[in-house]
């Protein structure tokens, strides 16, 4: 009984916080593409998402959803995303429970829910949620089965299976899991390395048809990524986005020393897992990421977020641990304030991105370019929601620049829009719905000269909305 309360008290208070974020913060654009190809037939979602960055589990899976939720709102759209994530955090308990008890689990979760990251990309119509989701219960079946040798073994070599299958299919980062599950057991246990070869052969085998696609991805990555090469203190910099400030990343830190040195040094093979799961995947990133000849750069705190409920295990491992022969009393006043100190870090909310409020009479009779072209589903989503649904199948962003070319909208992209095709207009608006990527200068330059236009004073910004006007 006393665990069920926990259980369904860390649920819901994920789901709470979750659900203030949602209705909070609008669809950015890289959810509107997921919601726009969902809209598809199944065999379009496969054809036109199989060669992208992750394979379309998540698009095929929310095709039937948001049958039934519509697209309108945030909420109902969102709410797979919310439970998987809700659920992130009762694994996250579980896992804490094997680590060193309950309080770890508690703190670990309470840790988890209260991350401003966390909550912010735990609400995204994307993969992501739904990928952390699987990664948890994966490291969590492997801990059963190749830790704990459980009673109930085949029941969880048939979930890790699963899950290791599923996470396949919805990004290809799958591949640093079971990679850095291997390294674990051939450190810790190589009598048991083998068996899981010979079990990891059936997800990959499941996998097989996309394993081309995935080869071809890191060939072309190979040549470089829309990820930026990684800073020299880009790990401290991504300990600080999952810690919400920067005195509480300095704390992350030690308590990762901590927890990792105590795992080593006792031989806790479920806490050096847990200790694998963050410290492997996020340093082969960053060295692969760092800039060289051999550089792909794919070190970015969102790529990185299924190694962040191992990063708080870690710490409440180390908060629990490091009190263990303080009196009961003054364990819990100290966890209490360290767990206080991260609750406050964690207000207040951020800015409201309130697409939805910008006066559509601002884009009338205008004509407008939109920047990158992918803003095409921004666009219309808010300001044009008929040509939203109006999915095309196939040629997407040339079909789609078509329709939107019929009420003077044009997408300002080398590969889809033609320069030569914009009529001169005496008022134009450029809006770009992706304000933290960087306009390419020379196709904006080379735009504006070939149709006569001017800057003018930006005159409406948002979070993640920017509109600029020119004028001949």
């Amino acid at each position: 009984m006393k665990k069920a309360i926990i259980i369904g008290s860390l649920f819901s208070i994920n789901f709470l916080l979750k659900l203030w974020f949602s209705l909070e913060i609008e669809f950015n654009n890289d959810e509107l593409f997921s919601l726009y190809h969902a809209q598809m037939s199944l065999k379009n979602i496969i054809s036109q998402l199989s060669t992208g960055n992750n394979p379309p589990l998540f698009e095929l899976l929310m095709h039937f959803w948001i049958k039934l939720s519509g697209i309108q709102s945030h909420f109902l759209v969102r709410l797979p995303s919310l439970i998987f994530s809700s659920f992130t955090a009762v694994i996250i308990f579980e896992i804490g429970k094997l680590l060193n008890g309950v309080r770890v689990g508690i703190v670990a979760s309470v840790l988890y829910s209260f991350s401003l990251f966390a909550n912010e990309t735990g609400i995204l119509f994307r993969a992501y949620p739904l990928f952390v989701f699987l990664i948890s219960a994966n490291y969590f079946a492997f801990q059963q089965v190749f830790i704990f040798d459980t009673k109930k073994k085949k029941l969880w070599i048939f979930i890790w299976v699963i899950t290791q299958t599923c996470a396949w299919y919805t990004h290809y980062f799958s591949i640093w899991v079971i990679l850095t599950q291997g390294v674990l057991l051939l450190v810790t246990d190589k009598s048991k390395l083998f068996s899981f070869i010979k079990i990891s052969c059936l997800p990959v085998i499941l996998f097989s048809p996309f394993i081309p696609i995935l080869l071809q991805r890191f060939l072309n990555s190979s040549n470089g990524t829309w990820v930026n090469p990684a800073p020299y203190d880009a790990i401290y910099l991504s300990i600080w986005k999952f810690s919400n400030k920067p005195y509480v990343a300095v704390l992350f830190i030690i308590a990762i020393v901590y927890s990792a040195f105590t795992f080593i040094t006792q031989k806790n093979r479920i806490g050096i897992s847990t200790f694998g799961w963050y410290f492997m995947p996020t340093v082969c990133m960053f060295l692969i990421s760092i800039p060289s000849s051999f550089s792909v750069p794919m070190f970015t705190d969102l790529y990185l977020y299924f190694t962040s409920p191992a990063l708080y295990l870690l710490v409440a491992f180390a908060l629990v641990n490091s009190m263990e022969k303080l009196k009961p009393q003054i364990q819990f006043y100290l966890l209490a304030i360290s767990i206080s100190l991260f609750i406050v870090s964690f207000f207040p909310l951020r800015i409201k991105n309130a697409l939805k409020d910008i006066e559509p009479a601002l884009l009338k009779n205008q004509t407008i370019a939109l920047f990158p072209a992918s803003s095409c589903f921004s666009y219309m989503y808010y300001f044009d929601k008929t040509k939203f649904q109006c999915v095309q199948q196939s040629n997407i962003y040339k079909n789609i620049s078509h329709l939107l070319q019929k009420s003077n909208v044009y997408m300002m992209d080398s590969t889809v829009f033609k320069y030569d095709t914009l009529k001169s207009s005496t008022n134009c608006v450029l809006l770009n719905f992706e304000v933290n990527r960087t306009i390419d200068t020379n196709i904006l330059n080379q735009w504006i000269s070939k149709n006569g236009f001017l800057p003018v004073q930006v005159y409406h910004s948002k979070h993640n909305f920017e509109m600029k006007g020119y004028r001949n």
